[in-house]
């Protein structure tokens, strides 16, 4: 069963999962995916939950794993994501965003677990060469919780932005909230192209990919069911000019 929506109850996600079945949860508001991955630890069935999937969650899953995979001594990860406006997003995608970005969230930062808010933090990216730097701002992507609770000790620090553009739409957004200023270490970007498009072929590969599945609940990270470049390979084939690069991290003394 693949979920579209957040508006799916956290007891017809039990019941899925009780009779058998993989569920595999496109959401990325953190209170909605928190709520279903403590459900799902709580049953007792042969079915099993599948989050972060799609690109944002979903790609960003992957390459932070790919991060930690390259980069093993790696001990902070910072998440961003930037959003086209208009037909790249959908309008209730752009909704979601726009109202998210006055919303508190959970992160984890310096080993602590902290409420911050998109007024608190904020970081500069190159997202191609030659273009200037783009501002991205704290967000509450669900992701940044489940990452740091997955994968534990190995990192201080994970934490999501969002950029939006164009790039005055994240200035107006900043000046409307007030914030202050960010940095930049090593780089993994992978671009996708229209953003429906691009999380219909990951949820596409997800699902055969859940099919052949033979491990046990409740919960099944993205990156067990699914490679970088399976997924990569997936856009790919709905948009024939989505790129990936990787820039090693500077080494600061």
């Amino acid at each position: 069963m693949v979920n579209l929506t957040e508006q799916t109850s956290a007891e017809l996600v039990r019941t899925v999962l009780q009779r058998g079945a993989c569920f595999i949860e496109n959401s990325a508001s953190s209170d909605y995916m928190m709520t279903i991955r403590e459900m799902a630890r709580s049953v007792r069935g042969p079915g099993f939950l599948v989050d972060g999937c799609g690109v944002a969650p979903g790609l960003t899953n992957l390459l932070a794993y790919q991060v930690l995979q390259i980069h093993p001594n790696t001990r902070a990860l910072e998440i961003v994501v930037d959003l086209g406006l208009g037909k790249h997003a959908g309008k209730a995608a752009l909704t979601w965003f726009i109202r998210s970005l006055a919303r508190p969230y959970t992160a984890k930062v310096e080993r602590a677990w902290q409420v911050l808010s998109p007024a608190d933090t904020e970081i500069r990216v190159q997202w191609r060469q030659g273009e200037q730097l783009s501002l991205a701002l704290g967000f509450p992507f669900a992701e940044q919780q489940i990452l740091a609770e997955e994968l534990g000790p190995a990192c201080d620090t994970v934490q999501c932005f969002l950029s939006m553009r164009p790039g005055w739409v994240t200035q107006l957004f900043k000046r409307l909230l007030g914030l202050g200023a960010g940095h930049e270490t090593g780089t993994m970007t992978l671009s996708c192209g229209d953003q429906s498009e691009a999380t219909a072929a990951v949820l596409a590969r997800t699902l055969l990919a859940a099919r052949q599945f033979s491990g046990v609940g409740p919960i099944c990270p993205l990156p067990e069911l699914l490679s970088l470049e399976q997924a990569f390979e997936a856009i790919h084939k709905v948009h024939h000019d989505a790129s990936f690069r990787h820039t090693s991290p500077t080494i600061l003394a």
